[in-house]
């Protein structure tokens, strides 16, 4: 019913936000991974992180990445 009284364009997010609320429930998704999805890179600050080895790439993004590879043991190589 809550699908319904909501606008057109929030209802991916809001089916997004219940389907990872399930996957964290039966376990087959941790909260730090919703957490890293939801936030990435926005807590760190640009200059206290490595330098980023390409100018094309955006602050953000880079930001994004350093996250990634701090926050999941598969990606820690990422950064060199």
């Amino acid at each position: 019913y809550i699908n319904r009284g909501l606008y057109e364009s929030d209802k991916l997010t809001f089916i997004l936000l219940v389907t990872m609320k399930i996957l964290v429930a039966a376990k087959h998704l941790k909260n730090s991974d919703v957490t890293l999805f939801l936030r990435g890179g926005a807590a760190l600050d640009i200059n206290s992180v490595r330098r980023k080895p390409f100018q094309w790439m955006s602050n953000d993004v880079w930001l994004n990445v350093v996250e990634l590879s701090q926050s999941n043991k598969f990606f820690s190589n990422l950064v060199g």
